[in-house]
C-alpha cells in the first residue's frame, strides 16, 4: 500500500497581497490530508476497477473502470476528480498502460473539518498534494512543486498564488513568493 500526506496551512500575513505578487508568509499546520492507494491483484474480482472512498470531504464511494480515469473528459464523481486531474498530468507524455488496472484509493481530509464545517486551512491543496505524492510513488515519478501547482489550478479551474500548494508541498514556514 502507498500512503502520502500533506499539511494544511495558515497565512500569517499578506494573504490577499500575494495575489498581486507581494510577499506573504505561510506556515504549515499540524492537520494533514492523507491519500492511500492499494493496487488490486490481477486475480481479484475487482482487479480492473478503481474504487474511490472519501473521508472528510463527503462523496459517495464509487467504482470506475481504469479506462474512465485516462479518458479526456473528467468523471462527474467529486471523489475521483482530483485523482483524474493528477493522473492526466502525470501521464500526459507517458504510456497510459503504466496505470494499474485496478486499485483502492482513499482520500482522508477529516482533520480539515470541525462539526461538519471546513476550517479554511487549505484542504483542497493538501488533498491535491497528498494524491499527487501517492500517485508519483505509484508510477515511479519524481514530485515537482510546479506540477502540483498546475494540477491544483486546473482542479480549482482558476489561477491562484500557489501559497497553499507551497505549504502542502514543502511544510514549515515559507516566504512566498520565494526570494531568488
Amino acid at each position: 500500500m502507498i500512503s502520502a500526506s500533506a499539511p494544511g496551512k495558515v497565512i500569517l500575513w499578506g494573504e490577499y497581497a500575494v495575489l498581486a505578487g507581494a510577499p506573504a508568509m505561510v506556515m504549515a499546520v499540524d492537520r494533514r490530508a492523507v491519500c492511500r492507494i492499494e493496487p488490486t491483484t490481477p486475480r481479484a474480482s475487482d482487479a480492473r476497477v478503481w474504487r474511490f472512498t472519501s473521508q472528510g470531504f463527503s462523496a459517495p464511494e464509487i467504482d470506475l473502470e481504469v479506462s474512465r480515469l485516462s479518458a479526456d473528459t473528467p468523471p462527474e464523481h467529486a471523489g475521483s476528480l482530483m485523482f483524474w486531474h493528477v493522473i492526466r498530468e502525470l501521464l500526459r507524455n507517458s504510456d497510459r498502460s503504466a496505470l494499474p488496472a485496478g486499485a483502492r484509493i482513499v482520500t482522508d481530509s477529516q482533520e480539515f473539518y470541525r462539526d461538519g464545517k471546513k476550517l479554511g486551512i487549505g484542504s483542497s491543496a493538501a488533498v491535491c498534494v497528498a494524491v499527487y505524492a501517492a500517485s508519483c510513488e505509484l508510477l515511479g515519478v519524481r514530485c515537482d512543486f510546479k506540477q502540483a501547482l498546475n494540477i491544483h489550478n486546473r482542479f480549482q479551474d482558476k489561477l491562484g498564488s500557489g501559497i497553499d500548494v507551497a505549504a502542502a508541498c514543502h511544510g514549515g514556514s515559507l516566504r512566498f513568493p520565494a526570494q531568488h
